[in-house]
């Protein structure tokens, strides 16, 4: 019998793993961000809790920039606006 593993599990371990692998997947959410915005943020939710940060991950400033400008555009663009759930806290 194939034993399974939850999937948030199987990728905190992933990302936890190699630094370049996380940066990847980063690249990979950024690729996408036109057609889901929100995958930038759950991506970046994903690596900070699996690493503790970005800092390690060697990204370019540009790509740096680049997560940064993708994260304003989603919480731009969420219903409700962030600012209304920052409010509402």
């Amino acid at each position: 019998m194939i034993d399974h593993q939850p999937l948030d599990e199987f990728r905190m371990e992933y990302l936890r793993g190699d630094a370049a692998d996380a940066a990847e997947y980063l690249r990979a959410a950024l690729e996408e961000a036109a057609e889901f915005p929100a995958g930038v943020i759950t991506a970046m939710s994903h690596v900070a809790r699996a690493r503790g940060g970005i800092e390690d991950l060697e990204l370019t400033l540009n790509e740096r920039a680049a997560l940064a400008n993708a994260i304003g555009r989603s919480l731009a663009h969420a219903t409700p606006p962030f600012s209304t759930a920052l409010l509402a806290a």
